[in-house]
């Protein structure tokens, strides 16, 4: 693995070697491998013609190269890329403290909004989707694929409210609030479907 040990990999207790010291698989109710990366936010300087440097505070991404391997499976069938699709969701700094990916894109979005619409406004969350390439067309329909969230507080409301998000709220609550977060959930596809059609 180049650079620092971001990625969260292996399996409960057992620690392949190669993997660095924050390194595990989430097991739990039938979810095969919920897997859970360090993520670290950056921002840019730029040097303008004339000399002077000016703060470009929206939000960059450095995830590991586990991380992008791992997003670039989900993302694929979309025409996404993992080294860029975190950077391509335009924040300003801070950004959101975690994101949780989901292995496929779902038209969920009335489910998610409603909800989302139960939860106190300061545990809000937004959601976004993979495939960009029908954005801007008539053929565009919403749809749920990756959550972003801005506090440890909205991800234990929206697991509250929203069943399948719970895996990544175990895996998400001891983590320190001063680091940033991706969640790959490995959710079955008719669960969720399944709850969003019988809420």
């Amino acid at each position: 693995m180049n650079g620092p040990p971001m990625g969260l990999g292996g399996r409960i207790g057992v620690l392949p070697a190669d993997d660095g010291p924050l390194a595990w698989n989430w097991v739990d109710s039938g979810i095969e491998m919920a897997r859970l990366f360090e993520i670290v936010p950056t921002t840019a300087l730029i040097r303008n013609s004339d000399g002077s440097v000016e703060r470009d505070d929206r939000v960059m991404y450095a995830i590991g190269d586990d991380a992008e391997q791992a997003l670039d499976s989900v993302l694929e069938p979309y025409g996404e890329i993992g080294a860029w699709y975190l950077d391509r969701i335009q924040f300003r700094s801070p950004g959101p403290w975690a994101f949780v990916a989901l292995r496929r894109e779902y038209e969920i979005a009335d489910y998610v909004i409603a909800r989302r619409n139960k939860i106190d406004a300061s545990e809000s969350f937004k959601f976004t989707i993979y495939d960009r390439r029908m954005v801007g067309t008539d053929a565009f329909v919403p749809k749920v694929a990756c959550f972003l969230f801005f506090s440890k507080a909205s991800v234990a409301a929206a697991a509250e409210k929203i069943l399948f998000l719970r895996p990544a709220w175990e895996l998400l609550r001891d983590k320190p609030a001063e680091q940033h977060w991706l969640v790959l959930l490995d959710e079955e596809p008719s669960d969720v479907i399944s709850e969003a059609v019988c809420a």
